[in-house]
């Protein structure tokens, strides 16, 4: 790449020259802000600078900037892809549409509230959707506990962490595990698609071990995210969720 002259104009698009905008020392790359923007590129850099020594070797580290670049990437050009379109949909009380659509909202509240998207983000979203279908006077309640995951293709490779859902009456909601894949600490063939419908009917890649309830006080002792604990409101009337249809 051929260096960037004093007096040329900002690669980054501000419209300035170099010398008054990126030039010195401790400004943003350039290139990152002409690929994501300034926020973006801040964001990005940040968020390198605390992946370093987080993962255990160089492959692994590696792959996760790669993949935090894609995501900023996508975001910048609207294509990030929905909770709807890897889904497993079987008998609710709810119709289909609503129930995508739900989903959808929730993962973009989700997605782009948070620079890495929403793979590591289960607590967030089961709280978020959970807000949302009692909104609709559906009474869900979100879940926590292990759950363990199985490749479709290979059962002895599993893998457990700590994780969120939705209970609605006899319903369980996992529905942010389409993003898996985005998280580099998690092994390449665990791929589960989301899932909402019965419990007994639950896809034999997953078993849930619930330990806890999500409630308003284990939401303000545990959650760090100042964001959902306070404007939980403002982020559900934004995204114009329908009210629950008056029964005949």
């Amino acid at each position: 790449m051929n260096k960037v002259q004093r007096n040329a104009l900002c690669p980054c698009g501000s419209g300035k020259k170099y010398k008054k905008c990126c030039m010195n020392e401790t400004a943003l790359d350039p290139i990152l802000v002409r690929n994501f923007g300034e926020f973006g590129a801040r964001s990005l850099e940040n968020e390198l600078r605390q992946m370093e020594g987080s993962y255990p070797d160089e492959a692994t580290t590696k792959t996760a900037v790669n993949t935090l670049e894609r995501i900023i990437k996508q975001k910048a050009d609207g294509n990030r892809p929905k909770p709807s379109e890897k889904l497993i949909l079987k008998q609710s009380i709810i119709d289909d549409n609503t129930r995508k659509y739900l989903l959808d909202i929730v993962g973009y509240a989700v997605d782009y509230g948070n620079l890495t998207g929403r793979s590591d983000m289960c607590v967030y979203f089961a709280v978020l959707l959970t807000d949302a279908l009692k909104y609709m006077d559906y009474p869900a309640k979100s879940m926590i506990g292990k759950a363990t995951y199985s490749s479709t293709d290979n059962k002895n490779i599993n893998f457990s962490w700590d994780h969120a859902w939705v209970i609605l009456d006899n319903e369980v909601i996992d529905g942010n595990v389409d993003m898996m894949a985005e998280n580099p600490s998690i092994p390449n063939d665990i791929s589960p698609k989301n899932y909402w419908g019965p419990i007994d009917d639950l896809p034999r890649d997953r078993i849930f071990l619930p330990t806890k309830e999500i409630d308003e006080n284990w939401i303000k002792g545990n959650m760090e995210y100042d964001f959902i604990c306070r404007n939980r409101v403002e982020v559900l009337l934004k995204i114009n969720l329908p009210k629950m249809p008056d029964s005949d």
